[in-house]
């Protein structure tokens, strides 16, 4: 009879394990339940090692795409510092020129003083020419009774000559 009532205490004892698991677990007491949400677990383990490996693919896009947009950063700053040297430069060979420029127009306006006073010179000279001679005749040696051509004196280091010296009108 001892042995009869251990193995009842034990039976009842294993009865209320499984019914402390399953309050434990929110399991039925029959076993049915934990098989139900064996099944559950591996589809939620499914699920999240799905969503793990899309996360990582997304991890593993974005890391590429970062590659990319680093590597177009590089080129486009590059790009940019060559625009801003080739600037430098355009702007130093922008001063040049109007440096040069301006020597230019300075030299233009000592030219056009200079044709300026040989202008009053000729005016003055034409009034001290004989009648019926030009200053051009007096140049050219046409003069009735001269011996040789005239030399025109060269009045600015300007006015072109020819191989014998002579000024070029």
């Amino acid at each position: 009879a001892r042995l009869q009532a251990s193995e009842e205490l034990k039976g009842d004892a294993l009865g209320r394990l499984e019914r402390l698991e399953a309050q434990l677990n929110n399991l039925p007491p029959d076993g049915v339940g934990a098989q139900v949400v064996g099944n559950e677990a591996a589809h939620r383990l499914a699920a999240a090692e799905r969503a793990a490996a899309a996360a990582l693919a997304a991890r593993d896009e974005a890391f590429v795409r970062a590659e990319k947009l680093s590597e177009q950063l590089a080129v486009a700053t590059a790009g940019r510092a060559s625009l801003a040297q080739d600037l430098e430069r355009s702007n130093g060979e922008l001063e040049s020129l109007r440096h040069e420029a301006t020597h230019l127009a300075s030299q233009l306006a000592a030219r056009e003083a200079d044709v300026s006073r040989l202008e009053r010179r000729v005016t003055e000279l034409e009034g001290s020419f004989p009648r019926g001679s030009t200053p051009t005749s007096w140049r050219e040696g046409r003069l009735e009774g001269a011996a040789a051509p005239l030399q025109v004196a060269r009045l600015s280091p300007l006015m072109p000559e020819d191989e014998d010296g002579r000024a070029l009108a």
